[in-house]
């Protein structure tokens, strides 16, 4: 029997004592004093980041199915997928402004067994996901600008593709926002001048 004083914990009951001070620390870390703020812009990046990358082979989707086809597509997704997104993540911040995000509401509306889960889950699919982009970096890069390339050269660039990830996410939640800025200017630039290039292709004709 666990023998709980009004200001200590009873050491003869382990498990209750460790269940009370990971709970302070969740306690800690999940509050709102503590949580650190995203500007405006710094936002807009990550959202991006996150969110409009898109799945890798999207590239094929003008040419198989035509440019109308593929706007509406997506135009149809953005709607349908991404607004709901948008809107209930939006309300679940307002209304549970907890650091941690999505496990934080887990973990308040359903309790610490499936927000535990949840996190558990999530983290294993953000390890398979996140596995791939190192790969395809080096796969891009090597196809484009270095195709003579070999083994050692795309293996070190994969592996430099992680370091770098690591060391932006050690650094903080500002350095990855304003790291975030940049890619998304990296991403949108070279999508910016096919656009302007492909322009004066444009036959209204057919």
């Amino acid at each position: 029997m666990c023998l709980i004083a009004k200001h200590n914990i009873s050491l003869s009951c382990p498990n209750l004592h460790w269940q009370t001070e990971i709970h302070k620390l969740f306690s800690v870390m999940t509050s709102p004093r503590n949580s650190s703020r995203l500007r405006f812009w710094p936002m807009v990046a990550i959202m991006y980041i996150l969110l409009c990358g898109g799945p890798y082979g999207i590239e094929e989707i003008v040419p198989q199915s035509g440019p109308t086809l593929a706007v509406f597509g997506m135009i149809f997704m953005a709607i349908f997928w991404g607004l709901p997104n948008i809107l209930q993540t939006a309300e679940l911040a307002s209304a549970l402004p907890l650091q941690g995000g999505a496990y934080s509401w887990y973990r308040e509306s359903w309790g610490g067994f499936w927000g535990f889960q949840f996190g558990w889950l999530e983290w294993l699919s953000w390890m398979f996901d996140t596995a791939l982009y190192p790969t395809l970096v080096a796969a891009y890069f090597t196809h484009f600008l270095w195709p003579d390339a070999g083994y050692l050269a795309v293996w070190l660039m994969s592996l430099s593709v992680i370091w770098i990830s690591i060391w932006l996410n050690i650094r903080g939640l500002e350095t990855v926002a304003k790291w975030s800025i940049y890619m998304s200017w990296f991403q949108i630039l070279p999508v910016l001048c096919f656009i302007i290039l492909g322009i004066r292709h444009i036959d209204i004709s057919i």
